[in-house]
């Protein structure tokens, strides 16, 4: 999954670096000001490297490095559409010749949603086996909760049960002892009476002796 990520994360870069080309050429081509080509020069100094890195990254997948390379052709092509674009906007502002960077805005924008679909296409194919991953585990978390929790319950309900039995053992013994004890006591009070009424018999015997 951090993988995935990774890969997605990349690809939507690199998107949002197309993106910002495209926005910064179709400023220019509708007012002619330089400072709305800032973001196409910025990401125009990064975005072969973010080509290339992204094609690293999916090194492990053919099918997703064909669909990589498909639009990174498509790029390449916009790309010297763009460049045309500036030049003649350039040429036509400086010898006063009519500007023809509408049509070249309206080739680059068809272009443009080419390349869009396919990096919608590309970013779901990683999307989707990702969030099924991610699904997956979570469901294998839960699981393993469950199972954990009911393992849990059962090792208490066992615990209980023993605890029961050793307890019940425990008052069976202590039952046993009092017992024993209230039995000891009985005899000794047995024998204390019969010393007693030995000793009365003793000296009514010696009474009557003397008499």
């Amino acid at each position: 999954i951090d993988h995935a990520s990774q890969v997605i994360s990349a690809e939507r870069e690199l998107f949002r670096l197309t993106l910002d080309m495209e926005t910064g050429l179709r400023g220019f081509q509708l007012t002619g000001r330089a400072v709305f080509l800032q973001p196409y020069n910025d990401a125009a100094t990064v975005i072969d490297a973010k080509f290339a890195a992204l094609d690293e990254l999916l090194a492990h997948d053919p099918s997703q490095r064909a669909q990589l390379a498909s639009i990174h052709q498509i790029f390449k092509e916009w790309r010297l559409q763009a460049t045309d674009a500036l030049r003649q906007h350039t040429d036509s502002a400086a010898h006063d010749l009519p500007d023809t960077s509408y049509d070249k805005m309206l080739e680059s924008k068809a272009s443009m949603d080419v390349l869009r679909r396919k990096f919608d296409t590309l970013i779901a194919s990683e999307v989707f086996p990702r969030n099924a991953i991610a699904r997956r585990i979570r469901s294998s978390s839960a699981l393993l909760s469950i199972s954990c929790f009911l393992f849990a319950f059962v090792g208490a309900g066992g615990i209980w049960l023993l605890f029961r039995r050793q307890m019940r053992d425990l008052s069976r013994v202590l039952e046993k002892s009092r017992d024993a004890e209230r039995a000891r006591d009985a005899l000794a009070l047995t024998v204390a009476q019969q010393e007693k009424e030995d000793a009365v018999a003793n000296y009514r015997g010696q009474v009557e002796a003397i008499n």
